[in-house]
């Protein structure tokens, strides 16, 4: 997938750009502008090729209708000094007015966002000639800001950022080679989907979090009063059948911050396993050195307690020393990577989180399925 964004097609067109606003924000202020940051370049790409309009759309949080604190405003203060010339808008109408660089407001103030009404896709659709998509992180939303607008866009692009993250799990997946699969997470129900998709890609699965103890339950290990998803026990008794990939934790770390044998079960009646334990990491680090492809998601426990995040980190500097190409995604498995500043050490990473797991799991998302669907064909910007 290359991108066809150039002057002949931005040049006196007004155009919506769908992009990724939504940044951590905590007691009204702003934490990181990394994604603005990430987009800035191509707004500056685009403003230069001379559009008539330019209409930033994005959302920020999960707003139930109108809630100040999720208003666009919070972040408008901060990129206008990148881009002095930028206007807020209540709605897309509101680009009719003078001026060239507008952000609309929360697209997710809107009702009709979420279930793609088809009023508020014609009302995007009629003020605007072109969409360029990119928005890796919500391609995975039949939102009217993404599906919607895709699927019926007279003339539409992705932008270098979704292509960039496309193509970088792309590269990952189809490397040759030995792979190993780091999965974590609460539920196993929630991770089910990249977990079939690991059993066909990878050579071993390592688990951690709430989906080992779940595992490790099905086996017939009593973890106590463990986080352990009772109603996926069937689940996990069938990917338990492909035993030969799978390998979990041997050890753990008990809310009172002590080693706990899994296979000596030596676990009191109030234990709660929030962490891999130090035979497990090392258990785990072997199998990482060994790999020449590595793909992450997900912390090996309680990491928001920072009592609890040795194993987590263990697992990322264990890839990072490695020699494999390491691709990353998901929230906390970022954190523990930029809390150790070792970025710099692993292939990509993303902060596409759910999109970033549907995509490896199913090999497409539905803003992709949206292009496809639409009414004109345009084989190079999907290939």
């Amino acid at each position: 997938m290359i991108s066809n964004i150039n002057p002949q097609s931005v040049k006196n067109k007004r155009v919506l750009l769908r992009v990724d606003l939504n940044l951590p924000m905590l007691d009204g202020n702003i934490l990181s502008m990394a994604r603005w940051h990430q987009v800035l370049p191509t707004i500056n790409q685009m403003l230069s090729f001379e559009p008539k309009k330019l209409i930033i759309v994005s959302h920020f949080g999960q707003p139930k209708g109108f809630e100040a604190r999720f208003s666009l405003t919070h972040i408008q203060r901060l990129i206008q000094q990148d881009v002095p010339s930028l206007k807020l808008i209540q709605k897309i109408s509101d680009s009719s007015q003078d001026g060239v660089l507008f952000l609309l407001e929360n697209v997710r103030f809107d009702e009709r966002e979420k279930v793609s009404d088809q009023s508020l896709i014609d009302e995007y659709l009629s003020m605007v000639d072109l969409v360029v998509y990119d928005a890796f992180s919500v391609g995975h939303r039949k939102h009217g800001s993404v599906y919607g607008i895709m699927s019926q866009a007279r003339q539409f692009l992705f932008g270098p950022s979704f292509i960039k993250e496309k193509s970088a799990i792309d590269d990952a997946l189809a490397r040759p080679g030995s792979r190993v699969a780091i999965l974590s997470g609460s539920k196993i129900s929630t991770k089910l989907p990249i977990l079939k998709k690991m059993l066909v890609w990878a050579d071993h699965i390592l688990v951690g979090g709430g989906i080992a103890n779940t595992l490790l339950h099905a086996k017939g290990l009593s973890l106590k009063k463990s986080l352990v998803d009772l109603n996926a026990i069937e689940d996990a008794s069938h990917i338990l059948k492909h035993a030969d990939k799978i390998v979990l934790p041997v050890d753990g770390i008990n809310q009172q911050m002590a080693v706990v044998d899994f296979e000596n079960s030596n676990m009191g009646e109030e234990d709660s396993v929030l962490d891999i334990g130090p035979a497990t990491c090392q258990l785990f680090a072997k199998y990482i050195d060994q790999a020449q492809t590595v793909l992450w998601n997900g912390p090996m426990g309680y990491y928001e307690n920072e009592n609890f995040q040795m194993g987590t980190q263990k697992i990322a500097l264990a890839i990072a020393e490695s020699s494999a190409y390491a691709i990353i995604g998901g929230g906390d498995s970022v954190a523990a990577v930029e809390d150790l500043n070792i970025e710099h050490q692993f292939d990509y990473i993303s902060t596409s989180g759910g999109a970033f797991l549907h995509y490896i799991a199913y090999g497409s998302l539905p803003v992709l399925e949206a292009v496809k669907e639409n009414r004109i064909n345009l084989e190079e910007i999907v290939s």
